[in-house]
């Protein structure tokens, strides 16, 4: 299983995105051979970026790809968002991404 988050998302989206040809090389190497996962909060978040900067008809038809491609998309419980508080509390880290900590405490990988 691979966790895609939105910098991966929206390279693949955009063209002319510095990452754009090794995302988008990486993506149909792997969908479809590794399971892909994401999670609401990436979503909601390559949603609104791809609606902002590149338009809301791109926006839709991310959405509408993931869907197709039965891309898991994990949803955010209470218990993890508290697991993630904690952790971000416990370890403090200057550059520590909540999503990523919501990940480890969704999945089992970590715990407080």
């Amino acid at each position: 299983m691979i966790m895609v988050d939105t910098g991966a998302w929206y390279a693949i989206c955009d063209a002319s995105d510095k990452n754009h040809h090794r995302a988008k090389e990486f993506y149909e190497e792997v969908a479809g051979v590794i399971p892909l996962v994401t999670t609401d909060i990436i979503l909601a978040e390559t949603w609104t970026l791809l609606a902002a900067r590149l338009g809301r008809p791109l926006a839709i038809t991310f959405w509408e790809t993931l869907r197709e491609a039965n891309i898991s998309i994990i949803t955010l419980e209470e218990a993890d968002i508290e697991a993630a508080w904690h952790i971000l509390k416990r370890f403090p880290r200057p550059n520590r991404q909540f999503h990523r900590l919501y990940h480890l405490c969704s999945n089992g990988t970590f715990t407080y």
